[in-house]
């Protein structure tokens, strides 16, 4: 499923969510830092700093413990696919 479906699954509106590429055996935040964070219904309306990614493949969840790492522990981590430029341009 791609994330612009997916996330309109989700019930709560003020739901922090962070996309994270799963790399080996960690994860690795979309973005330059983990600080980056958007609330569900700010990515439905207006996609925010995610709104390249909204067709990007959904993997899944994903439990990540943040020890005093990040403002937003409690944020929603959801794991997409790493569309490299590469597959951007066959399409």
């Amino acid at each position: 499923m791609k994330l612009n479906k997916f996330i309109k699954k989700i019930n709560c509106d003020n739901a922090l969510i962070r996309l994270v590429y799963e790399t080996g055996d960690k994860y690795e935040p979309v973005t330059d830092t983990w600080e980056d964070v958007s609330t569900v219904s700010f990515l439905r309306q207006w996609g925010g700093r995610y709104k390249n990614y909204l067709n990007n493949k959904v993997f899944g969840l994903a439990s990540i413990q943040m020890k005093n790492r990040i403002t937003h522990p409690e944020a929603i981590n959801i794991i997409i696919k790493n569309i490299s430029k590469k597959e951007e341009e066959v399409k």
